[in-house]
């Protein structure tokens, strides 16, 4: 599957909650349910609950904090990614950027790094 079809499906998502930030890749529709979930508690979420429905969404996630008293928190978060396969780098979640908001990235990439990285990446395939 080349990166164009693969742009139509793939979808990602971040935000931050208190001194960490949750990252998510998935397709589309479930991007949006996790995205309308988030909005309709406008931001004020249980962080457990929502990695419980990302899990139920089937969306990728990489999730980190600053802060030392959620560290153990968030590392029993990633064994419970890590538990049904959908736990990520951030490196993936780069590179489903890469993919789905070219646009974004060019300041900072130039077109031939963003186009390679497009051509070879973990999710090409993934959401066929």
């Amino acid at each position: 599957m080349n990166s164009e079809n693969n742009a139509t499906r793939i979808a990602t998502m971040s935000f931050g909650f208190y001194n960490g930030c949750v990252y998510c890749v998935g397709n589309k529709i479930a991007i949006q349910d996790i995205v309308n979930y988030y909005n309709l508690r406008n931001g004020h979420i249980v962080i457990n609950s929502f990695i419980d429905r990302i899990i139920s969404n089937q969306v990728y996630c990489y999730i980190t904090t600053s802060c030392i008293d959620e560290k153990i928190n968030v590392m029993r978060m990633k064994h419970k990614l890590k538990k049904v396969k959908l736990y990520m780098d951030f490196d993936a979640y780069l590179e489903a950027l890469c993919i789905e908001e070219p646009e974004k990235l060019l300041g900072k990439f130039s077109l031939r790094v963003i186009e390679e990285i497009q051509k070879d990446n973990c999710w090409n395939g993934v959401f066929s």
